[in-house]
């Protein structure tokens, strides 16, 4: 046949790169168990939860959760760590009512 009859086909080499672009993928959005549980103390102080929450970097103490109000009806829950200062935020939009 003539040509380089060492080379694959085309759709052979896309898959190959793309299996490795995918495992690529793959381990730069690996998250971490302590981001994990961030995003869980996250979901829980959405739906209302300001109490029992264990710092997700170590679980040495409960977290703080406080009220920062930005805007009428809207703001952001600060929870922090008093023991480690361990902190992240919540912003929630207009739909959310502000605690009480």
């Amino acid at each position: 046949m003539g040509g380089n009859d060492d080379c694959q086909p085309a759709p052979k080499c896309r898959s190959i790169a793309t299996a490795h672009a995918t495992a690529a993928l793959a381990r730069v959005w690996t998250i971490d168990d302590a981001s994990k549980r961030w995003i869980e103390a996250g979901r829980l102080v959405a739906k209302g939860r300001r109490e029992g929450l264990r710092c997700p970097e170590n679980g040495d103490d409960d977290l703080v959760v406080e009220w920062l109000p930005v805007a009428a009806g809207r703001g952001e829950f600060l929870l922090r760590c008093p023991r480690c200062g361990a902190r992240n935020f919540v912003l929630v939009g207009e739909h959310h009512e502000p605690p009480e």
